[in-house]
């Protein structure tokens, strides 16, 4: 590993341990570097360039920084819990002596539910793309895809042909490069035997033929490209919610334990590796049962006349 010192070399090696080792995605390591890198700035700007110059009153007055700065809760908690992967790995490899962020606490999240999009709405997004031309057979199939294994827009983009397999499931690679397999329903199966009959008048030249989605200059489609076809999609159904890929991931999740399955089920069908990541839907559905038990239930409210009329 070297004998680190400095904090820039210091994130450097660390970010290589986390691709390397621990196998990050591309983007899990654009967010460590973001924050870890913000971080240096503010250790700098106070004179503070070697690791062992960190320390818990730094730490504090950076939060302190970011919060002046209007920063959401939830991204200072997420900059504190980098700083202290980076220490924990530092005293690890006896880089660093002790790790000043240990026992630092940042504030309190409120819990966001996460949106998603109701019955009626989905379908309306399932039919939006026009089956009349490759590209619209190609975006059908994606969003049944999406909709069908709850899994992320970077593993969607990342699949290859052969990653569909002959008993109606696809192989999907998710965080750390952990595959996993992902029943496909019949809408989603059909959506891909239409889209892939014409696949080839997606473009002239396919650079990339092993890729599942393939865009118009025959690549495989970006992360980018495809919020882009589901935005216009959405705009085709007349859904105004603020919504993307991961949207779709939200409300397969929903509409499943609605329908009562199990949580456990969920979880493995997301590839979450704990159930209290999972669990976030149960609240969404708990919210849902709640206001609807406000609008219709006759007794959910107080009785105009709190004493009882005789």
């Amino acid at each position: 590993m070297g004998n680190l010192e400095q904090l820039p070399e210091a994130l450097d090696a660390f970010l290589r341990y986390l691709k390397e080792a621990r196998n990050y995605s591309d983007h899990s390591i654009r967010a460590y570097r973001t924050d870890l890198n913000d971080f240096a700035k503010c250790a700098m700007e106070n004179g503070k360039t070697r690791i062992e110059q960190v320390n818990k009153l730094l730490i504090r007055r950076y939060i302190v920084n970011l919060q002046r700065e209007g920063k959401a809760a939830s991204t200072v908690q997420r900059r504190v819990s980098a700083i202290r992967s980076l220490y924990a790995w530092l005293v690890r490899n006896d880089a660093a002596a002790s790790n000043p962020a240990e026992h630092v606490r940042a504030p309190a999240a409120r819990a966001k539910l996460p949106e998603f999009l109701d019955a009626d709405e989905t379908i309306a997004l399932l039919n939006a793309p026009d089956s009349e031309t490759p590209a619209g057979l190609r975006d059908r199939a994606i969003l049944e895809t999406l909709y069908s294994t709850g899994m992320r827009v970077g593993e969607l983009c990342a699949l290859n042909l052969d990653s569909l397999k002959p008993n109606m499931t696809v192989a999907a690679r998710g965080k750390r490069k952990k595959e996993r397999i992902a029943p496909l329903g019949k809408p989603a199966v059909k959506a891909l035997q239409a889209y892939l009959r014409r696949r080839k008048d997606i473009c002239k030249t396919i650079k990339e033929p092993e890729a599942l989605f393939i865009s118009r200059v025959g690549r495989r489609m970006t992360d980018r490209a495809v919020r882009y076809r589901i935005n216009g999609c959405l705009k085709k159904a007349g859904i105004h919610k603020k919504v993307g890929p991961h949207t779709l991931r939200h409300s397969v999740a929903t509409h499943m334990l609605n329908a009562g399955a199990d949580l456990r089920v969920v979880q493995e069908l997301l590839g979450h590796s704990s159930l209290s990541t999972t669990q976030i839907y149960t609240q969404v559905s708990t919210e849902r049962l709640r206001g609807a038990y406000l609008d219709a239930h006759p007794r959910s409210r107080a009785p105009q006349n709190e004493n009882g009329a005789g």
